[in-house]
């Protein structure tokens, strides 16, 4: 015997597409977050570069009016300034340049007079507020330009000094044309624009190292999703799995616990380890059947069940043999007796496996089978002959008569032609019987008074009775009636019983008549007698056909008892113990058919 698994599909709430699914959106979503924070940090350092920038140009503005207002500054030019400051670290360049891009003051001296353009090639108008754009240095690194228009000339809110910071403005600067006029009250020497060249290099650093974060803690945040959701399916899966297991646990206990037959498992050692309530039952009937394992040790294995047992050691499996086993108190069962090696898969063996079938209900079955084929044929041979024979009887019997007559009554002859009559009269009744044995039993069923048809049947052998000695008992309920049965076919039935316990009381005794109704619902009848009892050697045969222990009789009464009992659909039971006397008990049911009939 094999123990192999069973593959089924177990019921998922996570399927597989709902892992992927999610684990894509989740992707999605830790992506876009990742982008978001990558735009963020760019931005911010966007913001601190261009802060930086901006402070620098209003740093450069601020130069150059303090520049402009002291004597020091004769002989400073704007470009020394620009110099300067870009020597600044992240500095690359810076330049002042008129509208036309032409370039007026820078830190690279070389570049003054120049156009400036930025590397995209593109013109970018400056405004009052502080821009950027990126771009490319000599050397190919990235530069964050801030761009703005330069103010370092004061409103006309000082007209007296406007000449005079107009003429600083000049000489500050290098060689130029002729100024700029004054507008609106405010010195204009020219609209200049300033453009500050920041080195990007730490920004680009900050970005990587800042994508690289984000894209490893995007990829740990992905990694933790997707472990939990594949946990939390394999969680699941392994809920359903351990509630399957437990409901296959109790259905196998309930299969195996509520099984007719018995069942015993014997583990490697060859010692018992489980076994089922029935086979408690066979084995230990003097303990409780509950099936426990706790139970096993006061399994008795029967001696006449061990070649099986032995057999396992070599073979597979054992088909069922029957064996009649001896218990306790030397009970003798009828056992169909099989077996089979637990092995697993991969070959261990774990024991055996043995299981008892009690076959008594089959052999009683079975011996009830035989017992009405053999009825029938007795029936039909019955019938057959006693067609035959009647005829002839019918003869016989003519002639006795006539010689009967023809003789004095004293005289031998007269005898014997009486003696003809009477036995002609005996072999016509046992062909009467014959042919109502053989006869199909037709119940008429009606609601009867139990008490009233056991009264009448019993009145039906007072003579009998009284000749015997025999004192009569009965005990009726009242609450008992009524009953439905055949009451004809049923006091037919009572007086073969009846004159059966008479008969079996020649030197006087007691015959007691019981009703009862039966805990299940169904009504009976029981009959008891003190009489000589029935031997144990002849129970089994007392309602064959023609069996007899008496002198003269047919042995067809009970055949006849039992006959009707059968046809209302109802049971009879015989107790009886060698000279103490026979109970027979007649259990028939509350409501039958109305027109049964029994062959």
């Amino acid at each position: 015997m094999f123990v192999r698994k069973k593959h089924s599909d177990l019921p998922r709430i996570f399927s597989p597409w709902v892992v992927i699914g999610s684990s894509l959106i989740l992707f999605v979503i830790v992506t876009v977050l990742t982008v978001m924070n990558i735009n963020r940090q760019r931005a911010a350092t966007s913001t601190v570069l261009l802060e930086k920038g901006q402070a620098l140009i209003k740093a450069l503005e601020a130069g150059s009016r303090i520049g402009m207002r002291g004597r020091f500054a004769q002989g400073i030019r704007l470009s020394h300034l620009l110099e300067e400051t870009a020597k600044l670290p992240g500095v690359d360049f810076i330049v002042v340049t008129n509208p036309e891009g032409g370039i007026i003051a820078s830190n690279d001296f070389d570049r003054i007079g120049a156009t400036f353009l930025p590397g995209h090639g593109d013109r970018v108008v400056p405004s009052e507020h502080p821009q950027w754009f990126m771009d490319k240095g000599a050397d190919g690194a990235s530069l964050f330009v801030v761009y703005s228009e330069f103010r370092p000339i004061m409103k006309a809110g000082f007209r007296e000094h406007a000449q005079t910071m107009r003429e600083r403005f000049l000489a500050f600067c290098p060689a130029r044309p002729s100024p700029p006029p004054m507008h609106g009250g405010v010195v204009h020497p020219e609209k200049m624009f300033i453009y500050l060249g920041l080195k990007a290099t730490s920004m680009e650093d900050a970005q990587k190292s800042d994508l690289m974060h984000s894209v490893v803690m995007s990829c740990i945040v992905l990694f933790v999703g997707l472990a939990g959701f594949i946990s939390l399916f394999w969680a699941q899966n392994l809920r359903v799995s351990q509630r399957l297991l437990s409901d296959s646990r109790a259905f196998a206990s309930e299969v195996v616990a509520n099984l007719p037959e018995g069942l015993v498992v014997m583990g490697p050692d060859g010692e018992v380890s489980f076994g089922n309530e029935s086979a408690v039952a066979l084995c230990a009937p003097e303990t409780t059947t509950s099936g426990n394992a706790a139970q096993t040790d006061t399994l008795m294995i029967p001696e006449e069940i061990r070649p099986v047992i032995d057999r396992l050691e070599t073979e597979r499996v054992v088909t069922e043999q029957e064996i009649v086993c001896t218990f306790e108190h030397d009970r003798e069962i009828p056992l169909g007796v099989s077996g089979a090696r637990i092995i697993t898969e991969d070959g261990r063996f774990l024991g055996k496996i043995i299981i008892l079938r009690d076959l008594r209900e089959v052999r009683r079955l079975q011996q009830e089978v035989k017992r009405k084929e053999k009825l029938a044929a007795i029936g039909s041979l019955a019938a057959g002959v006693a067609h035959e024979i009647r005829n002839p009887l019918s003869s016989i019997k003519g002639f006795a008569t006539l010689f009967r007559a023809r003789f004095e009554p004293e005289s031998t002859e007269h005898g014997a032609a009486e003696i003809m009559i009477h036995e002609v009269d005996r072999l016509n009744r046992v062909v009467t019987e014959l042919i109502e044995y053989a006869r199909p039993s037709r119940i008429a069923a009606r609601d009867t008074d139990l008490g009233t048809m056991i009264n009448h049947s019993l009145s039906l052998i007072q003579q009998d009775v009284q000749r015997a000695g025999v004192r009569v008992e009965t005990d009726i309920p009242e609450d008992i009636s009524p009953v439905f049965l055949d009451p004809d076919r049923m006091q037919q039935c009572l007086l073969n019983v009846y004159l059966n316990a008479v008969q079996a009381m020649p030197q006087g005794g007691i015959l007691r008549v019981e009703g009862f109704r039966a805990p299940d619902g169904r009504f009976g009848m029981r009959i008891s007698d003190t009489g000589k009892g029935i031997p144990a050697q002849d129970l089994p045969k007392i309602f064959d056909p023609y069996y007899t222990t008496k002198n003269r009789g047919t042995g067809l009464g009970l055949a006849m008892v039992l006959k009707i009992v059968e046809a209302h659909d109802g049971e009879i039971k015989v107790v009886s113990k060698e000279g103490e006397g026979t109970v027979i008990t007649i259990i028939l049911p509350q409501k039958g058919g109305s027109a049964r009939q029994v062959t």
